[in-house]
């Protein structure tokens, strides 16, 4: 079931970008709660999705944990479980500043191909596990064999068709393929 958005009560930065030029910040906070709701209903944990919408919200290139938790309104062990989380899965990269702080950044390149193109390898474990066990419980349950057959056969083609829609994106991308 996806949820509807909610409002936050936070403190806001970003009111002024790096080079003091005025963000809106009432379009700024309504983007953070749609997409921050688009990410939860697809398992993201809420800090993390509050996070995340606030990189790519307030667009600039790296931030700290400070800046972070001043953002979304979080403590700082809030905004330390936030990113640990979002580093995990490729979200997020760290790096040390030259102010030696640590600083938060989206990975190079095309972020949302490098997301997707990491979950091949869970592709592959997803069919794998499901075809053993339609294996192993197909023939002791005639119930299990059906739909643990199917799932397998289903993530074999997702991971197996994976690298070619990768392929397409980077040449639509780059214009090379038309519009949709």
């Amino acid at each position: 079931m996806i949820q509807k958005y909610v409002k936050y009560d936070r403190r806001r930065i970003g009111d002024r970008g790096e080079g003091g030029e005025s963000v809106a910040g009432e379009a700024l906070d309504d983007f953070v709660d749609r997409f921050s709701a688009i990410l939860r209903d697809s398992g993201l944990p809420p800090m993390p999705a509050r996070t995340f919408a606030y990189v790519l919200g307030l667009g600039r290139r790296s931030y700290t944990a400070a800046e972070l938790a001043d953002a979304t309104g979080a403590s700082p062990a809030a905004i330390s479980g936030a990113v640990n989380y979002l580093i995990g899965v490729g979200m997020l990269e760290r790096r040390r500043g030259s102010d030696r702080r640590h600083h938060y950044e989206l990975p190079p390149g095309d972020p949302w191909a490098s997301m997707i193109a990491r979950r091949q390898a869970i592709l592959v474990r997803w069919y794998e596990s499901l075809g053993q066990a339609a294996q192993d419980l197909g023939d002791q349950q005639e119930d299990h064999g059906e739909p643990l057959q199917l799932g397998a056969r289903f993530f074999a083609f997702m991971a197996q068709e994976l690298p070619g829609m990768l392929a397409r994106w980077e040449s639509f991308r780059d214009g090379s393929s038309g519009q949709p």
